[in-house]
């Protein structure tokens, strides 16, 4: 019954101290903190003295040998041998129980944290001078269609046409289309594939407005970033890709 009345004890205390703070967060007069409360207690902290208490109640229960428990059959008190037996058993369990209990505010806080940190909600783009938020849903169809788009739009390039693409992103804007093209004119063909490439949004002239023999024509950023995800695409599916130049740019084929 020592180790039982201990037991109460420890609930008491916990008890007791929870109304101590209460009226004295109440109190205009004298405001404690957490920390003044537990020294009531006299145990180390607010969350802690929970666990500590709710561990030497379970210690302290599965001890208790002169509890008798009779069997609804045959009305035959357990042996305090027995019963400790039990108690043993169910000590461990119902203290993690009352311990994930008494932390469970921090955990699902500490959770919420994380999933929110871990998750977008959304992308902003600013758009004719406005800003737009879309959502990762939104976006992700957005980038799909703009590749699908791209992706069209080479088709009618041909073999020369992604000839001169490579030749222009292998040399990043050091030579002239002068020095890239000896015979260059207006109106010529390589003029009008210029043109071609820029309509589709992949060269255009480094020093802006239209072609001429002293502009430096480099890849955009937008074509630097449709190769790169190509690429990074090519690696992942090297077994069912191949490159086909001929007929558009790049094209992949199961």
């Amino acid at each position: 019954m020592a180790k039982l009345r201990l037991a109460f004890s420890c609930l008491t205390i916990i008890f007791c101290g929870r109304n101590n703070q209460k009226t004295r967060a109440d109190d205009n007069k004298t405001k404690f903190r957490a920390s003044d409360t537990t020294k009531y207690a006299g145990l180390p902290g607010t969350w802690p003295r929970y666990a500590i208490c709710f561990c030497a109640l379970a210690h302290y229960i599965s001890g208790c040998e002169t509890i008798a428990i009779q069997s609804v059959a045959s009305h035959t008190p357990m042996t305090p041998k027995e019963l400790a037996a039990i108690l043993t058993a169910l000590a461990w369990p119902v203290t993690s129980l009352a311990i994930l209990f008494a932390f469970r505010t921090r955990v699902v806080a500490l959770l919420k944290k994380l999933e929110e940190s871990l998750s977008i909600k959304g992308i902003k783009l600013k758009l004719f001078g406005a800003e737009i938020e879309l959502t990762p849903d939104q976006a992700d169809r957005a980038l799909n269609e703009l590749m699908q788009e791209v992706v069209e739009s080479t088709h009618h390039l041909s073999a020369a046409d992604i000839q001169l693409f490579e030749r222009i992103y292998e040399v990043r804007g050091s030579l002239t289309v002068q020095e890239l093209i000896s015979d260059f004119t207006r109106e010529s063909g390589e003029h009008k594939q210029l043109r071609k490439l820029r309509d589709v949004k992949l060269v255009r002239p480094s020093e802006g407005g239209k072609w001429e023999g002293i502009k430096h024509p480099v890849v955009t950023h937008f074509a630097e970033i449709f190769l790169k995800l190509k690429h990074e695409s090519r690696l992942c599916e090297k077994s069912q890709v191949s490159e086909d130049y001929s007929g558009g740019f790049i094209r992949g084929k199961n």
